[in-house]
């Protein structure tokens, strides 16, 4: 390439990457948001926020609940979320932003069944798996993430909301 063209200004995503190589060296903290907190954060003034994620109780099932479901990449999946969760809420947990993850088990009105689902085999065999004799329902779902977004729940952080009717004994 020529003297001077886009891939050796610079100002190109590979002179990014490189410059983000170089700068990744021992002893240096890596910001991992390095252009979103500018943009962000004009002037330096302290941010706040909330970030909720969600997994299922597919990261945490017993046995029982392993042989039945066969989860397989799909509980490795959640249970990477639930990882992230409380990793992402140690990396900007200084910036006043707070990483909760809810884990509900499933929810029986996005089956699209016409009968109760503790009327179907694999819905009995679910349900009599939790403390509470059933699932837990969309709107607990919603009930439960309405307040710990908000500012009553400060404290709460970089932890798994457990929403699973006791079917995932924390």
């Amino acid at each position: 390439m020529p003297s001077g063209s886009a891939a050796t200004s610079g100002d190109t995503a590979a002179g990014d990457v490189g410059r983000r190589l170089h700068d990744a060296r021992p002893g240096r903290r890596h910001d991992p948001f390095p252009h979103g907190d500018r943009r962000r954060a004009p002037h330096g003034r302290a941010r706040v926020g909330r970030i909720l994620t969600l997994s299922t109780s597919a990261a945490r099932l017993s046995g029982r609940e392993q042989r039945f479901h066969a989860t397989g990449g799909f509980g490795v999946a959640c249970g990477a979320i639930e990882t992230f969760t409380r990793v992402l809420a140690g990396e900007v947990g200084p910036r006043g932003v707070r990483v909760v993850c809810l884990r509900p088990d499933a929810l029986p009105e996005t089956w699209g069944l016409d009968r109760p689902i503790e009327e179907t085999p694999h819905g009995k065999f679910m349900t009599d798996g939790t403390v509470l004799g059933r699932m837990p329902r969309l709107a607990e779902v919603g009930d439960t993430a309405a307040p710990t977004a908000s500012d009553r729940t400060s404290a709460l952080t970089r932890t798994v909301v457990n929403l699973s009717c006791g079917s995932v004994l924390d």
